[in-house]
């Protein structure tokens, strides 16, 4: 049990240190883009647009560093579920602002992932597995070679269907916008 309990753990931990690296890659390789994104958000002064475009994806690099390291996986999977936090409460205010954006900044390199239900969905469900992982991480401590590739492959796979996921959901949107325009 302490074996699927460890494997459940570097499961999560893949997951978030490479969605947490894909993000901030997006974010790094257009910084105008996403600090457009930011203000299109409506909720920062703008003097503190760059400096958070700057800073945010170094958080997200700095969070998968100690989401790898085990001394601090709890630590990072806590400062992970911040971020998915604040990410979600961002969302959820344009929302109830009636702000449509289609860009929420936090999908891939060429994609844009708007702001909606999906999205808030998603983040609520990576707020619990940061909360399930921070706790996973904090009680197990002992897994072999086996277990630990059986974890990475296993996070490895569930990042890939949720980039698929997104993807699909993105491609879906723009799909039913081109046909409505028809």
């Amino acid at each position: 049990m302490a074996e699927a309990l460890s494997v459940a753990a570097i499961a999560i931990k893949t997951l978030f240190a490479a969605y947490l690296l894909f993000a901030a890659a997006h974010k790094l390789v257009d910084q105008a883009r996403f600090e457009q994104t930011l203000e299109d958000y409506q909720l920062l002064p703008r003097w503190a647009l760059a400096p958070i475009a700057r800073l945010l994806p170094y958080l997200e690099v700095l969070t998968v560093c100690l989401i790898v390291w085990p001394a601090t996986a709890v630590w990072g999977l806590l400062l992970c579920m911040g971020l998915m936090t604040a990410y979600l409460l961002a969302m959820m205010s344009t929302l109830l602002r009636h702000i449509q954006l289609q860009d929420c900044g936090c999908g891939g390199i060429g994609s844009q992932a708007a702001v909606d239900r999906w999205q808030l969905t998603r983040n609520a469900v990576f707020i619990l597995l940061c909360v399930t992982g921070a706790v996973l991480s904090g009680a197990v401590l002992q897994i072999d070679y086996a277990g630990t590739l059986i974890g990475v492959l296993v996070g490895a796979i569930f990042t890939l269907l949720c980039l698929a996921l997104e993807g699909l959901h993105s491609n879906d949107r723009i799909l039913q916008g081109i046909l409505s325009h028809e």
